[in-house]
């Protein structure tokens, strides 16, 4: 079995949502079918998570776009869903690009079914591009000033407004989203709230220069592979959790709460990874310019993986 560790951080303020015109237009032979909005955005701000959403096509044929996070980040998870993606194949690789200008790269469309839409092309961007050195693409660390509470870009999504999605043996998909500027900004405001509502000061938050870190990853992985269910390894069932630690001042761990999680059965809380994190892990806290530690989160996806 393989088990990795996945880390998230960031955030900032703004607000608000846009509009264009309904309906649907099905462009000629050779050129790309083209959505247009049926709905507004729709602004989700839910106890742990951000997601941001509209409806595209046709009433009787409806494309779902959302973008979600679960915590502060540079980046947002954004999925298609329903009449656009249901002519892609499974599992293969699937272009996107936004554009104007915007980030460009492969994906697969997965073979589940969301909220009964179908099949779901779902990827990680920062949405705008990302920079470029020696000809290869590179992830940027900071998007704001604020190294604590980092933000999605949407300054530079401002003109944004078209996702386009190709793969081989189809038609190119053109969703038209409208000005992304507006929804990140409100992505953006919406995370800013989340943070508050876990308890956490923005304002010290922003001072942050150093994020908290877990001195012993492996030993923590060797914990939680040895406690993996039995049943679950026996039956090839695998599982995904999404965690958010709270570190104090002191480096101790404060409280873990599951974000989310697909799990596989017989995953009680003995067996819970927020268990092995607080009986194992060892951190360093977060800390301000002045070298002083300062309250925050540290936000861990834990993929777990059978192989052989």
């Amino acid at each position: 079995m393989r088990i990795s560790f996945r880390h998230s951080a960031l955030l900032l303020t703004s607000i608000l949502a846009t509009s264009l015109p309904q309906g649907f237009a099905l462009a000629e032979d050779n050129e790309p079918e083209i959505l247009v909005p049926l709905t507004r955005w729709n602004l989700d701000m839910g106890e742990n998570s951000c997601r941001i959403a509209r409806h595209l096509g046709s009433a009787e044929q409806p494309t779902i776009f959302y973008m979600e996070q679960w915590s502060p980040s540079n980046r947002v998870t954004w999925m298609v869903a329903g009449g656009a993606v249901s002519k892609f194949r499974d599992d293969d690789k699937t272009r996107f690009a936004f554009g104007p200008d915007g980030d460009s790269g492969e994906s697969a469309t997965a073979a589940w079914n969301f909220a009964n839409y179908g099949n779901a092309l779902r990827h990680s961007s920062p949405i705008v591009a990302q920079p470029v050195a020696n000809g290869e693409q590179v992830t940027p660390t900071v998007i704001s000033r604020d190294i604590g509470l980092l933000q999605i870009d949407s300054a530079s999504a401002d003109g944004i407004s078209q996702l386009t999605l190709s793969q081989d043996g189809h038609s190119d998909v053109a969703l038209e989203l409208g000005n992304l500027k507006a929804p990140l900004e409100a992505m953006n405001a919406c995370m800013a709230n989340l943070v508050t509502s876990w308890g956490y000061d923005l304002d010290l938050q922003r001072t942050i220069v150093s994020r908290p870190s877990i001195t012993n990853y492996g030993r923590v992985a060797r914990r939680i592979m040895e406690n993996y269910p039995a049943s679950a390894h026996e039956a090839d069932a695998q599982a995904n959790f999404l965690l958010r630690l709270g570190i104090d001042e002191e480096g101790e761990l404060k409280d873990c709460v599951l974000l989310n999680q697909t799990l596989a059965d017989d995953f009680d809380m003995e067996r819970h990874p927020c268990s092995d994190f607080k009986r194992t892990a060892e951190f360093i806290p977060a800390q301000n310019a002045a070298g002083e530690p300062v309250e925050s989160y540290h936000v861990v996806r834990i993929v777990y993986r059978l192989v052989g």
